[in-house]
């Protein structure tokens, strides 16, 4: 792992910038061909990343006055003002649709619009999915329900242990139940929860073990391997889809942050 700190005290994992970047190019390639046909397994990814980085952000000041209000505020700075504008662009792009796919009406599309500015799921299933005029946001509303979580939890070890230990066998049933990663439908909506959470609450855990000194310090050139790594590991399977699905999520993921 290697970090800078920062002015204000707080280290900046530029290699974990350098993962998360390579990470997005591989899903944007994977939507768009076939070429790395694991790729989705890079949102878990994210949720760790995130886990990991919050907690080294925030774990301590919010046991703190006003740490709660200060990360809320970040949080809503950091997050909306993206989602805001790729939401009205998406809003522009399937306003069209409206009579042209199933379940898509005009009312949909103003209840849809109401939803999505809260950044929540619109109660009508579509084949846009949860957040219809933004489909790819479906994964930062969870990412806003494990920030939500982590608001209360802050960065306690023993807390996080206790939500891995809780939520992965849970994500490993809804994963078997609806034979692919859950949460971006209102179909298997339920099992999006202790998806994020498993994998996020993974990065709070493996903060909490950075910080009492369980760390590997590289230099600048291992960082580019790891990206290599990560390409091979997104290029195909090894297992079955869903075995090697959590053997990525449960193991390479953690090894490689």
């Amino acid at each position: 792992m290697t970090s800078d700190v920062s002015a204000d005290g707080k280290h900046r994992f530029w290699m974990l910038d350098l993962l998360r970047g390579a990470s997005a190019i591989l899903v944007l390639i994977y939507h768009s061909s076939s070429a790395f046909p694991v790729a989705y397994a890079a949102v878990d990814l994210f949720f760790m990343l995130s886990g990991f980085v919050l907690a080294e952000r925030y774990g301590e000041s919010l046991l703190q006055a006003d740490g709660c209000r200060n990360f809320i505020s970040h949080r809503i700075a950091r997050l909306y003002p993206v989602y805001l504008v790729c939401t009205l662009l998406g809003a522009a792009s399937v306003f069209p649709l409206i009579g042209h796919l199933e379940n898509w009406s005009f009312s949909t599309f103003a209840v849809s619009s109401v939803a999505s500015l809260l950044m929540l799921p619109a109660p009508s299933d579509t084949v846009l999915g949860i957040l219809p005029l933004n489909g790819p946001a479906w994964s930062l509303f969870f990412e806003v329900v494990a920030n939500a979580v982590f608001l209360f939890t802050a960065a306690r070890l023993r807390v996080a242990v206790s939500i891995v230990a809780l939520s992965a066998p849970a994500f490993v049933v809804a994963l078997w139940y609806f034979r692919y990663p859950p949460g971006s439908v209102w179909g298997d909506i339920v099992g999006g929860f202790p998806r994020v959470l498993a994998s996020f609450y993974g990065g709070v855990l493996l903060s909490c073990l950075w910080r009492r000194g369980f760390r590997i310090r590289l230099a600048a050139w291992p960082g580019w391997i790891l990206v290599a790594a990560l390409a091979v590991l997104y290029s195909g399977f090894v297992l079955t889809e869903r075995k090697y699905y959590l053997l990525l999520t449960f193991a390479a993921h953690p090894m490689i942050i």
